[in-house]
């Protein structure tokens, strides 16, 4: 078995600590875009019937800019019923 690995530039929370702009309308509107791209995935992964159970500042890597979600060791699968949600064993 072989396992490739990206290597991406930074967690999105070193990226916050890194951020020299002062509080302000600019810092905000990334921070949004940022919040925004991580709800996207987390919507993505939903839509294939899969909870992350564990989505914080340092599982959200950058890489080109772009935010990957990583550490999926607490991720479950899960269903939709009529009346609720099912969860399944991880």
């Amino acid at each position: 078995m072989v396992l490739v690995l990206q290597r991406c530039e930074t967690s999105l929370r070193q990226w916050l600590g890194q951020q020299t702009d002062p509080p302000g309308q600019g810092w905000v509107s990334k921070a949004l875009k940022r919040f925004i791209e991580v709800a996207s995935l987390i919507e993505q992964l939903h839509a294939r019937h899969i909870a992350h159970c564990d989505v914080k500042l340092d599982n959200v890597l950058l890489l080109d800019g772009a935010c990957l979600l990583s550490d999926f060791g607490q991720a479950s699968m899960f269903a939709l019923a009529e009346k609720g949600l099912l969860f399944e064993s991880r």
